[in-house]
C-alpha cells in the first residue's frame, strides 16, 4: 500500500470516527459519489450490497473498503451504512456497504461466512466501479467491527470463498467487541457455548 493510499483510509477512518462520536455526519455538496444497489451477492434475500464510487476519476484504480454496519448481530440495515460510504467515497475510496443475515436468520458463524462472501464478491467485481482489489480493507462499527475482525483474522472464512488474509491490506474496527460479549440475553443462542472460543478476534491472533 502506497503512503498515499495509506494515508487516505486513515483520513477517512478519522472522520468516520469523529462522525460516530458526534452523532452525525455531512458529506459536501460537492464531492458527490456513484452509486449501486441491492446487488446480489448470494442468494439469500439479506445477501445484498449497495456500491459508493467517487464520481471523480482520479487516474486510477481506487482502494477498496467493504463496511459492516452494526445492530448487535440481530438487525441493522445497509441503508445505515450510507454516511460512512459516502464519507469514504468523497475521499477517493470505493465503498461496498453489504446487508448480512442476523438472528434469528442465521446464527454464528452465518454472518461471518456472509461477510466473507461479500469480500469473495467485492474482491471479483471491485474494478467494474474504479476500484483496486489489491488494495481493500475490511471496516465495521460494532458488531460489524466484530465480524470484520473476525473476518480479517480467521482464515477458514476467505478460504472457504476461495481466498485468504493476504487479500485483505487491513482491518479497521470502531467500537467493536474483541474479547468478550455484551450480556445481551440472545448471546448464549447467537454464540452456542461449544463455538464461543472461536467467535473472538483476539483468539484468533493469538492463534
Amino acid at each position: 500500500m502506497t503512503i498515499s493510499t495509506r494515508r487516505r483510509l486513515l483520513v477517512a477512518a478519522g472522520l468516520v470516527a469523529g462522525a460516530t462520536a458526534i452523532g452525525t455526519l455531512r458529506v459536501r455538496a460537492s464531492l458527490k459519489d456513484q452509486r449501486a444497489d441491492g446487488i446480489p451477492y448470494g442468494d439469500h434475500a439479506r445477501q445484498v450490497l449497495d456500491v459508493y464510487a467517487p464520481e471523480v476519476d482520479s487516474g486510477g484504480a481506487r482502494p477498496v473498503v467493504v463496511y459492516l454496519y452494526g445492530g448487535g448481530w440481530q438487525g441493522g440495515q445497509r441503508k445505515a451504512s450510507r454516511p460512512i460510504a459516502q464519507t469514504l467515497a468523497a475521499h477517493g475510496i470505493v465503498t461496498f456497504a453489504p446487508d448480512y443475515r442476523v438472528y434469528p436468520q442465521t446464527v454464528f458463524p452465518g454472518f461471518i461466512e456472509d461477510a466473507a462472501a461479500a469480500v469473495r464478491w467485492t474482491h471479483q467485481h471491485a474494478h467494474e466501479f474504479g476500484g483496486d482489489p489489491e488494495r481493500m480493507i475490511i471496516m465495521g462499527h460494532s458488531a460489524g467491527a466484530h465480524i470484520a475482525a473476525m473476518v480479517a483474522t480467521a482464515p477458514q472464512y476467505l478460504q472457504a470463498d476461495g481466498l485468504s488474509k493476504a487479500s485483505l491490506r487491513g482491518m479497521v474496527g470502531l467500537a467493536g467487541p474483541y474479547s468478550q460479549f455484551t450480556t445481551d440475553p440472545h448471546m448464549a443462542e447467537i454464540f452456542p457455548a461449544a463455538s464461543r472460543p472461536q467467535a473472538m478476534p483476539i483468539r484468533m491472533c493469538a492463534s
